[in-house]
């Protein structure tokens, strides 16, 4: 594991967060143009924008980071980077997502109507394909073009940022201008709709106003921040539907999706676990995570009400 100094990080941080803007305004550029559908990969749809997305990542990468190398991680395939040879290189793991989103902005770039979709591009730093050593993310928000991210400034503690703006926890954790507590149980793509509707129900008997997400987590998490909700859960681990390949045939909670995000959630004093209350630092790049963010004072309540689902399910696939 690489040891970084705070103002090494910093460096990262601003060469990253120059990345995920640069991909994200190019992205905004396409509206008009044709876009299509070109294969499906672990239940996501890869389309023309995802190529488009994937090719300015890569050049924006090379602009800002030329002296990185190393392992780098996303969603459908791998960048290759393209080195200056410096004196010393720097070895980390890539954590990409270039469109997390796609549903929501290839429909958006392709309407007659124009809105900006609500969807982000998001960038993660780690020292190895855990999660733990994941030091630094950043997003840029196709909707209202911004840009959150944090920096892990020590102990596991970050520091979330708006705009290059450190964002105080104590601004956003509590819900403002709403005396009910409404929260997302993400399983948008999932057929597994019986199992999300009991976990519903039970957090709806404990006085939780229930509803879906957007089609992208990252950016439900980011809407948290904003207080238009009041906690994200997203319990498709447990509901696996894979083939006789061993293939999962629907969309998934990756730690991709959301590695870029996590981060700023922390920063901002979510609470961010597992469904069972253990740290999200546990998970490496090639889990599947069944995350629970949301308002510390309501965490542990959307814990014990879930529980006794999370056992029954984990028990299932047992057997």
């Amino acid at each position: 594991m690489e040891t970084l100094c705070f103002n090494q990080k910093r460096e990262f941080l601003f060469a990253v967060e120059k990345v995920v803007r640069e991909t994200g305004e190019a992205i905004l550029t396409q509206r008009g143009t044709r876009i299509f559908d070109a294969k499906d990969y672990k239940g996501h749809e890869s389309s023309s924008i995802d190529n488009f997305a994937r090719e300015r990542m890569q050049a924006a990468l090379d602009r800002y980071l030329p002296e990185l190398e190393g392992i780098v991680r996303f969603e459908l395939m791998p960048f290759s980077k393209t080195l200056i040879e410096v004196e010393e290189h720097h070895h980390f793991v890539l954590i990409i997502d270039e469109i997390e989103g796609t549903t929501n902005t290839k429909r958006c770039l392709s309407a007659a109507l124009e809105y900006r979709p609500p969807a982000l591009v998001s960038l993660a730093l780690s020292t190895s394909e855990k999660l733990a050593d994941l030091f630094l993310g950043s997003v840029f928000t196709l909707d209202q073009g911004e840009v959150f991210s944090a920096l892990c400034a020590g102990d596991d503690h970050f520091l979330a940022f708006r705009n290059n703006q450190i964002i105080p926890p104590s601004s956003v954790i509590s819900t403002q201008g709403d005396s009910r507590s409404r929260i997302l149980v993400v399983g948008y793509s999932n057929s597994h709709r019986l199992q999300k509707g009991e976990a519903e129900q039970a957090l709806y008997d404990r006085k939780l106003k229930v509803y879906d997400g957007c089609r992208a987590s990252g950016m439900d998490i980011i809407n948290l921040l904003r207080n238009a909700t009041d906690a994200y859960i997203d319990l498709r681990h447990y509901w696996s539907t894979k083939d006789g390949q061993g293939k999962e045939k629907e969309a998934m909670l990756q730690v991709y999706d959301i590695a870029g995000v996590i981060p700023i959630a922390e920063g901002c004093g979510m609470k961010v676990t597992d469904a069972e209350g253990k740290s999200w630092r546990e998970y490496n790049l090639e889990d599947t995570i069944p995350l629970i963010v949301a308002r510390p004072d309501i965490h542990q309540l959307i814990l014990e009400t879930i529980k006794p689902f999370v056992e029954k399910w984990k028990e299932a696939v047992k057997y």
